[in-house]
């Protein structure tokens, strides 16, 4: 095997643990994305219970272990600001993701031209 060979080898080589790390990126983005969507769909129907509830009814914070009595109006504007935090944390995340997958599909398009490379001139040495 030539140098060319090597160096062509190599570079095949770290591209594709590049191309695994950024899967395993992309995989944890995509969790952090369900879970964001996930707390703003909490949010969403929590807010809709709250507001069918009389004004008057005694409501409560859920922190950690124990629920905390809160009035039903901070209550509601905190499930706001929640479901505000989540929609940015959604789009960023997501804009995030769509980053990955162009250079995943880059990276993976490389380690396919490096590998055909590759290809032609084991191709080419077993000819001769």
């Amino acid at each position: 095997m030539s140098k060319l060979d090597k160096a062509t080898v190599d570079q095949v080589m770290e591209l594709g643990n590049r191309v695994n790390e950024i899967r395993r990126h992309l995989s944890q983005i995509t969790m952090q994305l369900q879970n964001a969507e996930r707390e703003r769909a909490i949010a969403r129907l929590s807010l809709n219970h709250l507001d069918q509830l009389p004004e008057t009814t005694n409501t409560f914070k859920p922190v950690g272990k124990m629920f905390v009595l809160e009035d039903k109006e901070g209550l509601k504007q905190q499930l706001n600001e929640s479901m505000k935090q989540s929609a940015e944390d959604s789009a960023a995340k997501a804009s995030l993701r769509d980053q990955f997958v162009a250079k995943l599909k880059e990276n993976e398009a490389q380690v396919e031209e490096l590998t055909a490379q590759l290809q032609k001139q084991s191709d080419g040495s077993s000819s001769k």
